[in-house]
């Protein structure tokens, strides 16, 4: 046994006291993206520099030489596990064993090689003593030595030009860890090409170690210092800045530690300006519960965005893990633009058909109006008449109450309209029709029902009630006076008044005998009021109906 307190022992020692420290401080984060790579990066580490120490303090050269077998296991595994790292920290995607194994195909045949170098010396040609104070082995190099050389620098390309583009297209706070990570893998590969071109102190020494030592203290620095694998730009040129949707990503401190291009637009942010700040300093203070909320219930706010043309659709998704796992919130800006204009759009054909609608409904209300009522007075006509004074019998029938009935005729209606025009007539219909509207019940149902006559529908009125109410009528009709170039016209009128039941049960019956007692009226000298004489009615017409062509007898 060697002493332990040569140069290159403490070196080894060191490098795989920190391997291991390294390794324990990644473990709990091997699930972050590309921690489990890092983790057994960090093992092989370990592997490699332990075998290296126990070898560099060992006298059989037998044994220095199994140790290097040992040793080439950790050293040929951990530069591939480091590129594996290095491409998936800087993908969205979890990486395929397709990506995965050919890696490895050559390392592992460099292992092989070493553990069966003893029949073709391909690695290892020969060995020799060295440095006999420094207890160095001289391991003279075979062919595949080169060629496994040359692989293992290709491997350290690629992660050196992956790291270098992402470097150039990611945040400040994202070019602080990848900057940590070139330096890192800078010290091994300076120190590695001393040992591949045999620039060393001494010949055969390995100084390789020393370069992964500096390695590992950076990467403990990044972990502790730059948020190493908790803030992770994740390919940030494809799966973010090439996004449609705005994302906004803060931290548990409700920091911005990152905004793509489509948010930057959206908000009028400058990344230069606000990364690292307050986010709602810089966020619509309406967006404050985006980092309050139930990560169970789902919240969405619509709102016009700051470029006041487009409409976003803004929920949030809570990054919160377990134990040591990253926590913050990501806030999505969807564009919803097209979908609100076509809302707007059509709650503007809404409203436009709603004001349609109305208008039909009012057109609708008119015909009806048109259909039921007389246009020069107003009044209900005759349709409308027949339909409500049978529903007012019906009615009648089942409560036992009353239904009276007035026909009003006007009196020398022809000689008005001869002596002072149609026009005078005219407004003689409608001056008292405007009457009969003014001072009628509200269930009362007033209807023009021929040329200058007019009935009207009286429910729940008995027969002495009507009586006053027609004679309140004519007298308010003789009151008229319309002066004319041919002086001044007055009007009269006749009414007949019937009552159900015991005028009549039909609206035929009740009809008719109204006629008939307003006929009467004219008879005994017009502008009176006749109350049908139910016995008369009983012996002259009972047997009349509409349906046999009755004629009303008119003057």
């Amino acid at each position: 046994m060697t002493n332990i307190l040569l140069p290159h022992v403490f070196f080894w020692a060191t490098t795989f006291i920190i391997a291991v420290m390294t390794a324990m401080i990644i473990w709990p984060r091997r699930r972050f993206t590309g921690g489990w790579y890092l983790f057994l990066f960090a093992v092989c580490l370990a592997e490699w520099t332990l075998a290296g120490t126990i070898e560099a303090i060992s006298s059989s050269q037998q044994t220095r030489i199994l140790l290097a077998q040992i040793e080439y296991v950790g050293f040929n595994l951990l530069v591939p596990f480091a590129y594996l790292f290095v491409k998936r920290y800087l993908s969205s995607e979890q990486l395929s064993y397709r990506q995965i194994f050919p890696v490895f195909v050559l390392p592992l045949i460099t292992i092989g090689l070493a553990w069966t170098n003893s029949f073709h010396h391909l690695l290892w040609s020969s060995f020799e003593p060295g440095n006999q104070a420094l207890n160095i082995l001289i391991f003279n190099h075979g062919p595949w030595f080169f060629i496994n050389g040359i692989y293992i620098y290709f491997l350290v390309a690629i992660s050196y030009g992956l790291l270098i583009k992402a470097y150039l297209s990611s945040q400040k706070i994202f070019r602080q860890q990848i900057a940590a990570m070139l330096w890192g893998f800078a010290f091994p590969l300076v120190s590695g090409s001393l040992v591949f071109w045999n620039i060393v102190p001494v010949t055969g020494m390995d100084v390789s170690a020393m370069g992964f030592a500096f390695a590992g203290l950076i990467i403990a620095f990044a972990i502790f210092r730059l948020k190493f694998l908790d803030l992770l730009p994740i390919a940030r040129q494809m799966l973010i800045d090439n996004m449609r949707d705005g994302v906004i990503v803060v931290d548990a401190e409700r920091r911005l530690v990152d905004i793509n291009p489509s948010a930057r637009k959206f908000m009028l942010l400058n990344p230069r300006e606000v990364i690292g700040k307050p986010a709602m300093n810089y966020l619509p203070s309406t967006l404050s519960g985006l980092f309050d909320v139930d990560p169970d219930t789902p919240v969405s706010y619509e709102m016009l965005a700051k470029d006041q043309k487009t409409y976003l659709s803004i929920y949030p998704i809570q990054l919160n893990s377990k134990r040591l796992m990253p926590s913050g919130t990501l806030i999505v800006l969807q564009d919803i633009t097209r979908r609100k204009t076509a809302e707007i759009k059509l709650q503007e054909s809404n409203i436009q058909l709603q004001k349609e609608i109305q208008q039909i409904e009012v057109l609708q209300e008119s015909l009806r109006a048109l259909a039921i009522r007389d246009p020069l007075t107003n009044l209900y006509n005759r349709r409308y008449l027949e339909e409500t004074l049978e529903r007012e019998i019906s009615r009648a029938q089942r409560t036992g109450t009353f239904v009276s009935v007035m026909m009003i005729d006007f009196d020398n209606f022809k000689e008005v309209n001869d002596q002072y025009s149609h026009l005078i007539g005219d407004q003689a219909l409608q001056a008292f029709a405007e009457i009969l509207k003014k001072t009628s019940r509200r269930e009362d149902v007033a209807c023009r029902y021929g040329g200058d006559e007019f009935l009207l529908i009286l429910p729940d009125l008995a027969a002495e009630d009507a009586l006053k109410r027609a004679e309140t009528w004519r007298k308010s009709a003789s009151d008229l006076f319309f002066d004319t170039p041919r002086g001044r016209a007055n009007v009269t009128v006749s009414i007949g008044l019937a009552s159900f039941p015991q005028d009549g049960t039909t609206a035929e019956e009740l009809i008719i005998a109204a006629d008939q007692a307003m006929y009467s009226a004219k008879e005994q000298g017009k502008n009176l009021v006749k109350q049908t004489n139910s016995q008369g009615r009983l012996e002259g017409f009972r047997n009349i109906r509409l349906s046999e062509s009755y004629t009303p007898h008119r003057d």
